[in-house]
C-alpha cells in the first residue's frame, strides 16, 4: 500500500475485503479521474490563455489601426 499514490481509495474500504481486480480496477479508476482533472485543469489554462491573447491582438490591433489613420492624415497635410 506504501507504493501506491492513491491511498485514500484504501480509506474507503480495506483492501482484503475486495479481489485484487476490483481493487486495481478502482485504483487504475481513480488514477484516471486524477489524469482528466489533470487535463480538464491545463485545458482551463489553455483557454485562459487564448483568450488573454486574442485581447491583445484586439488591443495591437487599435494601435495599428490609428498609426494607419494617423500617416493616412500626415500624408494628406504634406501633400
Amino acid at each position: 500500500m506504501h507504493n501506491l499514490k492513491d491511498v485514500d481509495v484504501y480509506s474507503i474500504v480495506s483492501h482484503d475485503q475486495l479481489p485484487p481486480e476490483v481493487n486495481s480496477a478502482a485504483i487504475l479508476n481513480r488514477h484516471e479521474v486524477s489524469v482528466m482533472t489533470d487535463e480538464q485543469h491545463e485545458l482551463e489554462h489553455c483557454k485562459q490563455e487564448i483568450a488573454r491573447l486574442k485581447q491583445l491582438v484586439v488591443y495591437l490591433s487599435a494601435i495599428v489601426l490609428r498609426n494607419v489613420v494617423r500617416d493616412g492624415e500626415n500624408r494628406k497635410e504634406r501633400a
